[in-house]
């Protein structure tokens, strides 16, 4: 088994024991409709980038579903969602204004780095029209969306609640 693949198996344990570890039993609804609304969302974005060529991923670990796809199967239906996950679920609503930002960009710098780090380093990204800065962007971007959508969907769902009974 070489680096790439290990790398991949080891995410994926990984991503689950996250969730196993940082989303609480009170908290597993949530963790759903983000998790499933983010895979969707990122489906949907990584398509793009790939299908543009903007982004390659030479090493994958599901060879038959990546050849209809060619996205990066674990960064686009379980590691990303389950660090949006986490993301939504902690963020700092009641800590002073000037903490979320600081929270977003935290989260998104680091998720940037991995990536910068496996396109050098391995065979698990390739850049071809793409840059660290965009992927700072999109990452950003997509952990607003989720924010965004979080918060509309539990208005939501705390509106139902109330016409329940």
């Amino acid at each position: 088994m070489n680096l790439e693949r290990s790398i991949i198996i080891f995410s994926w344990i990984i991503s689950i024991i996250l969730l196993k570890v940082f989303v609480p039993k009170s908290k597993k609804r949530e963790a759903w409709v983000i998790f499933l609304f983010m895979q969707t969302f990122n489906w949907y974005f990584g398509l793009i980038v790939v299908e543009y060529g903007l982004i390659q991923y030479p090493v994958v670990l599901f060879e038959a579903v990546e050849k209809a796809n060619r996205t990066s199967f674990l960064f686009e239906f379980m590691a990303f969602p389950v660090l949006c996950v986490i993301f939504t679920l902690y963020l700092p609503k009641s800590k002073p204004w000037h903490r979320r930002p600081l929270y977003y960009i935290g989260y998104t710098a680091l998720i940037t780095l991995f990536e910068v780090i496996f396109e050098k380093h391995t065979d698990l990204i390739q850049y071809i029209h793409w840059t660290w800065y965009y992927t700072f962007g999109t990452v950003l971007i997509a952990f607003y969306i989720c924010t965004f959508f979080f918060t509309w969907y539990s208005k939501f769902l705390i509106q139902g609640e109330h016409h329940v009974g």
